[in-house]
């Protein structure tokens, strides 16, 4: 007789009961998200649609200034000029008016020295003023023309005057200084040197002139008068560099038909 053990049945239900748990565990938290991330993404659109802001601003003023700050108030303040730079606008007219200070005047001793000589100069040169009198400018123009001029007395200016002292040379056999040191004079025939003359112009054609010499250009210019009136000005300038240079006016043609001429010096290495 076959016999029959439960115990694998029972082992099979148990794994398949655990399985269908698992999966439908797995499509809950999946279904959970799908629909988290469809809510999140509708208040996204929503928010940006209706312009909701996400930092919001504050309502209270961002600095308040105390009440009673202390300290000094500046010097500078409740002028008319702050009211035009700070509002924008005048000030209304004050109703009273306060003159300033009258300069305070130093004493004598906090004056400088300069500015007491100035003073003195200035007290002096006002008496000599004062004592000079119209009448007395009358008399002196009449004695001059009389020619009634009364003569100055000397003999006390030279009396007063102090008597010369001989002066104490140093001999020459001491090898003390045996002539003054006053510069010499130029001699004549020393002459200023004269600025160097640029030679002669040697033009040379440029057809004239083989495929490999070599040339410096100076420039390009519209005539060729103006080229060789540059060639004369830059030569002046620099004659040791051009000295044995010949001078080279090319005309050419550009492609629109508008004709320059290149300048070119000949003769460098």
């Amino acid at each position: 007789m076959a016999e029959y053990s439960t115990d694998e049945r029972f082992g099979a239900a148990e794994e398949a009961h655990v399985g269908s748990l698992a999966g439908w565990l797995g499509a809950g938290v999946s279904l959970l998200l799908l629909i988290g991330i469809t809510v999140w993404g509708y208040q996204v659109v929503m928010r940006d649609v209706n312009g909701i802001p996400v930092v919001r601003a504050v309502q209270d003023p961002m600095r308040i200034a105390p009440l009673d700050p202390g300290g000094t108030p500046a010097e500078n303040q409740g002028f008319s000029v702050n009211s035009v730079a700070g509002d924008s606008q005048s000030a209304p007219l004050a109703d009273s008016v306060t003159l300033a200070p009258r300069p305070f005047v130093l004493p004598q001793e906090d004056v400088s020295d300069s500015q007491l000589l100035e003073i003195k100069l200035t007290e002096e040169n006002s008496d000599a003023v004062v004592r000079v009198s119209p009448g007395s400018i009358e008399d002196l123009v009449a004695r001059i023309a009389s020619g009634r001029e009364e003569p100055v007395p000397t003999g006390g200016l030279l009396r007063e005057a102090t008597p010369l002292v001989a002066l104490d040379l140093i001999p020459k056999s001491l090898g003390g200084v045996s002539r003054s040191l006053r510069p010499q004079t130029r001699p004549g025939w020393f002459q200023t040197a004269r600025a160097p003359v640029p030679a002669e112009v040697v033009d040379v054609e440029a057809a004239n002139l083989q495929a490999d010499t070599p040339m410096v250009q100076l420039g390009a210019f519209e005539s060729a008068s103006i080229a060789k009136s540059e060639w004369v000005r830059i030569s002046t300038r620099f004659v040791t560099f051009f000295d044995g240079k010949s001078r080279v006016v090319q005309r050419r043609a550009m492609s629109g038909g508008k004709v320059f001429y290149r300048l070119r010096a000949v003769g460098f290495e």
